[in-house]
C-alpha cells in the first residue's frame, strides 16, 4: 500500500530543542489527512456515516466493534490522557514502513550549514517525531492539555514509533516560491509512504499488497 501525504510551514531543527509544540501542530495537520485516507482507501476499516459523522465529530469517545481483532480497541487505540490515538504502521498489525521525501526548503541546494538550526537531519527529526504518536511526559502532558484535538474522535498518526520506519530516501531542492510572509524554516514536504510488513498476516496482507 502506498500513499502520499505533504506539509507546507515551519520546521525547525530539533538539535538543541525537542520542539514539543512544533511536532504537535505538524501532528495535528498530519491527521487530517489520515482521517482522509480512512474514509477513502478501501483497505482500511470504515464506519457509517451517521448524521454527518463518521470518523470525525463524535458526540462521545466510542471506538467501533470491529468483527477483526486486528483493528478491536485494545490493540489499535492509545490513549494518553483524555486523548485517543490511532497508528497505522504498528507491531500489532506487524507492519513497518518506507519513507521518500522531497524536502523542498529555502536556500541554494547543497549549501546548508550543519549544526544550525536550519540543518537537514535535525530538521528531519522533529517531521519523523511528528508522525508518530506522542511519547515521553512532556509530549504526553502537552498532547493532553492541548484542546484544538478533539476527546471524542481517534486522532490518526502514521507510526507507533519512528523505530517502524525501515528505509528513508530524502531528496531536497530550493523552495522557489515560499508564501508571503514565509519564515525561514519553512519547508514544503512531499511524503511517499510504503507500508510493508516484517511479518505477513492475514491482517496485514490487504495493506501490503
Amino acid at each position: 500500500m502506498k500513499f502520499t501525504m505533504y506539509y507546507d510551514g515551519r520546521l525547525p531543527s530539533a538539535a538543541n530543542d525537542n520542539r514539543i509544540e512544533d511536532k504537535h501542530r505538524i501532528r495535528k495537520l498530519l491527521h487530517l489527512q489520515l482521517l482522509q485516507l480512512f474514509r477513502d482507501h478501501p483497505a482500511l476499516p470504515k464506519i457509517p456515516e451517521v448524521d454527518g459523522r463518521d470518523w470525525a465529530h463524535w458526540p462521545e469517545w466510542r471506538w467501533p466493534q470491529w468483527q477483526s481483532a486486528a483493528w478491536s480497541e485494545d490493540v489499535t487505540v492509545e490513549e494518553i490522557g483524555d486523548l485517543h490515538f490511532v497508528p497505522v504502521v504498528r507491531e500489532t498489525l506487524r507492519l513497518i514502513c518506507e519513507l521518500d521525501i522531497l524536502f523542498l526548503r529555502a536556500g541554494e541546494p547543497g549549501v546548508m550549514e550543519r549544526g544550525s538550526r536550519l540543518d537537514i537531519d535535525n530538521r528531519l527529526l522533529t517531521l519523523f517525531d511528528a508522525l508518530a504518536i506522542p511519547n515521553g511526559e512532556k509530549a504526553r502532558n502537552y498532547a493532553i492539555a492541548d484542546a484544538t484535538l478533539s476527546r471524542t474522535s481517534p486522532i490518526f498518526c502514521l507510526l507507533e514509533d519512528d523505530c517502524r520506519i525501515t528505509a528513508i530516501n530524502v531528496r531536497t531542492d530550493s523552495l522557489l516560491a515560499p508564501a508571503e510572509g514565509a519564515h525561514e524554516d519553512d519547508v514544503r514536504l512531499i511524503i511517499g509512504v510504503t507500508l510493508k510488513a516484517n511479518v505477513a498476516t492475514y491482517a496485514n496482507l490487504s495493506l501490503i499488497s
